[in-house]
């Protein structure tokens, strides 16, 4: 039964990293789009958002899993676990568009933008996820 909060408590402990993330990409996107001269902390958001982006992913697979193993179905989880696989693809371009941008770092509007956009909407489905994570503990994990 221990098991079933391993993931509860590893993806809380991602989102805050997630929402601590937009708030360093909010200066660049002042930066590049609004016209404010902010830093930046670029090597902290990229070293802190490739794991945070990793564990996201490994999440949604280990929750993914331990429905199957726990329950013998997939996304019993209702609206969890769907807004869980429509994450997936959000966490994969955010992974994919932050290595490029700092694997070729050179002046650019629309890839970062589009990176923006994209975890935004990301940190948007996680907030959602502690709500209808807490509704999945409830009621299949402590049957309330």
């Amino acid at each position: 039964m221990w098991l079933s909060y391993i993931h509860p408590l590893v993806q809380i402990v991602v989102s805050l990293s997630a929402v601590y993330l937009l708030y360093l990409g909010s200066f660049r996107f002042r930066s590049l789009h609004l016209g404010r001269k902010v830093p930046f902390k670029r090597k902290r958001h990229i070293n802190l958002g490739r794991p945070a982006l990793v564990v996201m992913i490994l999440g949604a697979l280990g929750g993914l899993l331990f429905v199957r193993w726990s329950w013998y179905g997939w996304l019993l989880t209702g609206p969890h676990g769907y807004l869980g696989l429509i994450a997936v693809p959000l966490i994969l371009f955010g992974l994919v568009s932050g290595w490029y941008m700092a694997a070729r770092p050179k002046a650019r509007k629309t890839l970062p933008l589009l990176h923006a956009l994209g975890n935004t909407a990301l940190v948007i489905i996680v907030l959602v996820q502690f709500y209808l994570g807490k509704e999945v503990i409830d009621t299949m994990i402590r049957g309330v």
